[in-house]
């Protein structure tokens, strides 16, 4: 029988006492859920302080050239200026933007539409293929264009409906959901046909995601090199991603070695970074295999031998916390997301930045635990999305680039 490690001794996180499991789960939520929260308000305040996104050079030069225009292409700028800040894409921010800028009434008639027209869509494949979106434009003045350059200006826009040749997320999941009642309703045999099919179908996709990973270093360096070819600047953006990339460092730094230890001192009083040391296999397998789901093994072990905590906390809890706390998706996702948009001079209000948040916390408990399993272009452009900006792409390659690191 292995001898408990010494540090042990000093670190005993739990007893083996019985305790309530209803209790023991929720406070494990609580937790998983405060953390969540805390990891994406930390990383959208540095964002939002720091702004690595944006480049001082840029914004003078743009200032001098305001300086040196004609009341035509001032005329012009603004016009651009004002339709990028008002043009959104369909999405739960938009709602709550009409709210705040719109009466009650309004406010449930755009959700009303809004729930139906994606819920609910004209026929069962537009969902595959294409989605509905709705699209601020702006009503321009007929006679006298200067009048938008005037103080008291106040724009008025209306809201179009169309299509756009993208899958339709929310109408895909409430297909799949009402399939799945469907066939849990019928039963096993009446159902054993296309379960067999959607089986076989999973089997098929998954195969095919293997061979395109193959391609994949291929296609992100001719993805890196397309998109290089488009920038004014490379030094410049290489700049911005130093900085970016710093300040995701320091912030898992402020998260492990001062946020962690802190909570842990206050509750328990011991020195987290002992606890460290007795969970640096765990770690080291993290670090390798960036997977959760791989770790697992490894974490319940050390913490059983090396840190003597209960057999039935570590098997309830820790499986738990691989699935549904993700620290790292909550602070790293929207980071990306507010660095897109300043890349793009796209401003965040507060209010999205509330909603990025709330964002990050269900993202966070709904990733896959699997290798890289967070880190897909589609993530990417979801949190994008959330604020407002359709098409990061062209950024989003030069941050895919990277992302291995972590």
């Amino acid at each position: 029988m292995n001898e408990p490690n010494s540090d042990s001794e000093d670190v005993q996180l739990v007893t083996n006492e019985e305790i309530d499991p209803k209790k023991l789960l929720s406070l494990s939520l609580m937790f998983f859920v405060c953390f969540s929260l805390f990891a994406s308000l930390l990383g959208i305040s540095l964002m939002t302080i720091v702004k690595p996104g944006l480049n001082q050079s840029d914004m003078n030069y743009t200032i001098v050239n305001i300086d040196n225009c004609s009341i035509d292409e001032l005329v012009e700028i603004k016009r651009k200026r004002m339709e990028k800040n008002n043009y959104h894409m369909d999405s739960f921010v938009n709602i709550i933007m009409f709210v705040y800028q719109s009466t009650f009434c309004n406010y449930l008639e755009l959700l009303f539409l809004f729930c139906f027209r994606n819920i609910f869509p004209d026929n069962l494949l537009q969902p595959m293929f294409a989605t509905t979106y709705t699209q601020t434009q702006i009503v321009w003045p007929k006679e006298n264009m200067s009048q938008i350059l005037e103080a008291n200006f106040k724009a008025r826009w209306k809201h179009q409906t169309t299509n756009s040749f993208k899958p339709n997320m929310i109408g895909i999941c409430a297909m799949s959901f009402a399939l799945g009642l469907l066939l849990k309703s019928l039963g096993v045999e009446k159902t054993r046909t296309i379960r067999l099919l959607l089986k076989e179908t999973e089997s098929i996709v998954s195969q095919s995601f293997q061979v395109l990973l193959n391609f994949m270093p291929i296609g992100m360096f001719l993805w890196m090199f397309a998109e290089g070819l488009r920038m004014q600047s490379i030094s410049n953006v290489a700049i911005q991603l130093i900085y970016f990339y710093g300040l995701i460092a320091f912030s898992f730094i402020i998260l492990w070695f001062v946020f962690y230890p802190l909570v842990l001192f206050i509750i328990t009083g011991e020195n987290m970074f002992r606890l460290y040391r007795m969970i640096m296999p765990a770690i080291l397998v993290a670090i390798g295999s960036t997977s959760s789901a791989i770790t697992l093994p490894v974490t319940m072990q050390c913490m059983v031998e090396r840190a003597q905590v209960s057999k039935t906390i570590a098997r309830s809890i820790l499986p738990l916390g691989m699935t549904i706390h993700m620290n790292g998706v909550s602070l790293y996702y929207p980071m990306c997301a507010i660095f897109v948009a300043q890349m793009k001079h796209i401003e965040v209000d507060p209010i999205q930045l509330i909603v990025l948040g709330l964002f990050a916390l269900a993202m966070s408990m709904g990733l896959p635990g699997a290798p890289a399993g967070g880190a897909t272009l589609i993530n990417h452009i979801a949190f994008a999305s959330v604020i407002g900006i359709d098409n990061p792409q062209n950024i989003i390659a030069f941050i895919l680039a990277f992302e291995w690191i972590w």
